[in-house]
């Protein structure tokens, strides 16, 4: 799933979530954790995620709830702006 505002895009693979015994949705659903805990009712075991799908539109991304056991891809996004100073550092 790749997402475009301004020119500029992102990328999410369809990897799926590991469920405890084996992937579920690989290939068809891409579950990315966000960095907010469940906090609604008593499960505080839970924390939101990020769903894109093939059966859902896949331009729209849905937030859910999940265990957090659960094995849901963490997608790095590094600063521009943080990466040209490492850069400049780097360089002198």
């Amino acid at each position: 799933y790749k997402g475009t505002v301004n020119e500029k895009s992102i990328f999410f693979p369809a990897s799926g979530y590991y469920d405890g015994s084996g992937i579920e949705y690989e290939g068809t659903a891409a579950y990315y954790w966000t960095s907010s805990l469940y906090t609604e009712g008593t499960d505080d075991n839970s924390a939101y995620s990020v769903l894109f799908s093939s059966t859902i539109d896949p331009q729209i991304p849905l937030m859910s709830n999940m265990l957090r056991y659960k094995g849901v891809c963490v997608r790095a996004v590094k600063d521009k702006q943080q990466n040209n100073q490492t850069t400049k550092k780097l360089n002198n």
